[in-house]
């Protein structure tokens, strides 16, 4: 039974990376070509940040920006795409900026 956890925990970590190492990281975000140009001191930790991959969230208010991620990642990988144009994203609550989708026939065609 002792063996069986770290071999487990073993299997979950090797299981882990291999997933992560196939989502695509092809896209840099705006925030952290901004946080590595105004933070030069941040240069190492930002190095390693970018060896992972970060979603990208996308409006309906900007262009075709999926096509680029989706040319820029081979076959194998996986885009990690967060959808922001969706309509009534925070229940009419006015906390998220609107955005040009008014109801679920807009957010289809977009």
């Amino acid at each position: 039974m002792k063996l069986l956890v770290p071999l487990f925990t073993l299997g979950t970590l090797l299981v882990e990376s291999t997933h992560a190492a196939s989502i695509c990281n092809a896209l840099i975000p705006y925030s952290w070509t901004q946080a590595a140009s105004s933070n030069p001191k941040l240069q190492g930790a930002l190095n390693e940040l970018s060896k992972n991959a970060v979603a990208t969230w996308y409006t309906d208010r900007g262009g075709d920006a999926i096509s680029d991620l989706l040319q820029k990642c081979s076959g194998s990988q996986v885009p990690s795409i967060v959808i922001y144009g969706l309509p009534n994203k925070d229940c009419a609550g006015g906390f998220s900026s609107s955005g040009n989708n008014k109801d679920a026939a807009m957010y289809k065609t977009w």
